[in-house]
C-alpha cells in the first residue's frame, strides 16, 4: 500500500500535486488531510532525494530521451513539445541553471 500526499500544515514544502485540492470549498475546509492509497507492485526507492546535480547528470546521459524511462503517453507529450529538460532547468553558456517554481522568474519585472 502506498500512501500519497502530504500535510499541508506540517510540510515545510511540497508541490502543488502533494496536496489535496478542494475546488470551490470554503478556505476553513483545507485543514482536512486527503490522502490516496493504492496498492502498487513493490519498487526501490533510494532514502534520499535525487540532487540537481544528479539529475543534470541523468539528463547529459541522455537518459531523459530514453524512450524506456517514460510512460507512452508521457513520451508522446515530451516529443511534442520538444523538451529536452523540465523547464525548472536551463543550460546558459554551458551551466545549469534552477529556476524558481514560479512563473515571475522568467519575466524581468519593470519598475
Amino acid at each position: 500500500m502506498a500512501k500519497m500526499g502530504a500535510d499541508f500544515h506540517k510540510s515545510q514544502w511540497g508541490w502543488d500535486n502533494e496536496f489535496p485540492s478542494y475546488g470551490s470549498l470554503p478556505l476553513h475546509f483545507s485543514s482536512l488531510n486527503i490522502f490516496l492509497e493504492e496498492f502498487v507492485d513493490g519498487f526501490e526507492m533510494d532514502e534520499v532525494p535525487v540532487t540537481n546535480r544528479e539529475f543534470i547528470q541523468f539528463i547529459e546521459n541522455g537518459q531523459y530521451d530514453n524512450p524506456s524511462n517514460w510512460e507512452p503517453l508521457d513520451w508522446e507529450w515530451k516529443e511534442k513539445n520538444n523538451k529536452k529538460h523540465p523547464s525548472s532547468l536551463i543550460k546558459d553558456n554551458g551551466k545549469w541553471k534552477v529556476t524558481k517554481p514560479s512563473i515571475i522568474s522568467y519575466f524581468k519585472i519593470r519598475n
